[in-house]
């Protein structure tokens, strides 16, 4: 068995999509238990723990940055359980140690500790130094 084989998961139970429209939210609402984003599925496959995601990921269903949540309208006014939405961390947050079986798959120590991440724009716009509320950086 390769590390890889693990994204053969069964996709009614769990999905990940690049989306940012309610409308995919709502087609998925009641054919899902859980929307992850790509990494979020990676990090589920090394730890088992599928049902986080970071706030650069989670922006695009929708999060709410300045709150800190899932807007209301998600579930009160689009009808969508807030249920299948992860619980969203701060990138760098700790998750877990890798599994056993993916640390015999990767070949990574069973102590690697797996974080929360973020999106390229995410780190790039840090790595360029905007990290002060009203930075800008223009790129493409």
């Amino acid at each position: 068995m390769k590390f890889f084989d693990c994204f053969r998961w069964n996709f009614w139970y769990h999905c990940t999509f690049r989306c940012t429209k309610y409308a995919s939210l709502q087609w998925f609402n009641d054919r899902i238990n859980l929307v992850v984003h790509q990494s979020d599925y990676v990090v589920g496959c090394l730890t088992g723990c599928y049902e986080f995601s970071d706030y650069s990921n989670a922006l695009k269903t929708g999060y709410d940055l300045i709150e800190k949540e899932w807007p209301g309208f998600i579930d009160k006014g689009l009808g969508v359980s807030l249920k299948i939405l992860p619980k969203v961390l701060s990138p760098g947050t700790e998750i877990a140690y890798i599994s056993r079986t993916a640390a015999e798959l990767t070949g990574l120590s069973e102590k690697t500790i797996v974080v929360a991440g973020a999106t390229d724009g995410y780190t790039s716009a840090i790595a360029s130094g905007a990290v002060e509320s009203g930075d800008f950086i223009c790129g493409t």
